[in-house]
């Protein structure tokens, strides 16, 4: 397991005391497969560079990566759009250019990155964090990661925000199962935002938990906490004309994928919380 404690100032960044702060992670790109989203994830990256109160990180399944002795590769399937001289790595540096130059600038732009099962099969940890995390100047997060967020206005702390995040390896057929699998989170992990990958499915919702604290004399004090969960969606379409490809052969969970991001909106001045894809 990973971390990755971060100090967000927003009076450095132009924002006031009470200005909600936007995470948009970014999961499921699959860069190299001919149905990446290009258009899509372009609009994503331009969101979260373009906006101070936006920030993001990548979610595993960065690349496709999958080689050409891989049962699922198919040349049907490459990109067309990805140079031939170019890596899949390459091709992730480029399209994502904005948001490493912005996080250069403010330390704060992206958290790090995640390994999915797409690097687990061909990468190292050494590998994946000299390529895809060192490179760019972001935090390697691993296969599971805390990602801890302090805010501040004028060096007075407002709130913490604390996120768990993993890929995941999900396999069954309906959503529900899915939405269990996070949902049972807290009974392993306490946080206050729980994120997942890999189904390609994207949905986001929150529960409220219920507790006491010591009030005046011998009194008590109800307290409710929110939490957020979600799944991150995917830049992988599922079906294109005169494309066979491996979520096709598989029937892959018998779902469409659900393009996109999920956004987290956290206020610090008041501690709420609000999600939405």
């Amino acid at each position: 397991m990973e971390f990755n404690r971060v100090r967000i100032d927003l009076d450095k960044l132009g924002l006031k005391r009470d200005s909600s702060w936007n995470l948009e992670p970014l999961s499921d790109i699959h860069f190299g497969h001919r149905n990446f989203d290009h258009q899509a994830y372009m609009k994503a990256v331009k969101r979260i560079a373009n906006n101070a109160n936006r920030s993001t990180f990548f979610n595993g399944d960065i690349i496709d990566c999958i080689p050409h002795d891989d049962w699922r590769f198919d040349w049907t399937v490459v990109d067309p759009l990805h140079p031939e001289e170019t890596t899949q790595e390459d091709y992730f540096y480029e399209l994502s250019e904005d948001i490493f130059k912005e996080n250069d600038k403010t330390k704060v732009k992206c958290h790090g990155a995640l390994m999915g099962n797409h690097e687990w099969r061909y990468y190292s940890q050494a590998r994946f964090k000299k390529n895809f995390c060192n490179y760019v100047g972001i935090k390697f997060l691993g296969a599971m990661a805390f990602i801890w967020l302090d805010f501040y206005h004028k060096n007075k702390f407002l709130k913490s925000f604390n996120i768990l995040t993993t890929h995941g390896s999900y396999g069954g057929s309906q959503q529900g199962g899915e939405v269990n699998q996070v949902l049972r989170f807290p009974a392993r992990y306490d946080a206050d935002i729980y994120l997942l990958g890999h189904s390609h499915q994207k949905w986001t919702t929150k529960q409220m938990t219920m507790g006491v604290v010591a009030g005046k004399g011998k009194s008590l004090e109800i307290v409710e906490r929110t939490q957020i969960f979600g799944n991150l969606g995917t830049f992988l379409k599922t079906h294109q004309w005169g494309v066979d490809n491996y979520p096709e052969k598989k029937a892959i969970y018998s779902r469409l994928s659900k393009i996109g991001t999920i956004t987290v909106e956290m206020v610090p001045e008041t501690g709420e919380m609000y999600s939405h894809e």
